[in-house]
């Protein structure tokens, strides 16, 4: 088993002050969790009605509304997947000039 690794604090290495330590996961790839993001905001929109229509009877809104809400959720993961797609161009641009094709996306 790994030492345990410290925090920064106060710009000094620091162990907890109970001593207690927990596993870290790494996260899969960028690629990867752009994939996900995407799958999940699919899901979303292919099953919207059920969701919509659990929203609009529970808070009492109508149903017009609550489609509206249950397709920002997905459009909120689709988002996300744009930009991890982004700054992965953009970190495949360093050290190139301006022009390179990539910096256009970050304006």
């Amino acid at each position: 088993m790994a030492a345990p690794l410290s925090m920064t604090v106060g710009g000094r290495p620091t162990l907890a002050s109970d001593g207690q330590t927990f596993d870290v996961v790494n996260p899969p790839p960028a690629v990867e969790r752009g994939r996900a993001l995407l799958r999940l905001a699919t899901v979303i929109r292919d099953h919207a009605e059920a969701p919509s229509r659990l929203e609009s009877t529970n808070i009492g809104k109508p149903i017009s509304s609550a489609r509206w809400e249950i397709g920002a959720a997905a459009g909120v993961f689709e988002f996300c997947e744009r930009h991890h797609r982004a700054r992965r161009r953009h970190r495949s641009c360093a050290g190139r000039p301006p022009g390179c094709g990539q910096d256009r996306l970050h304006g």
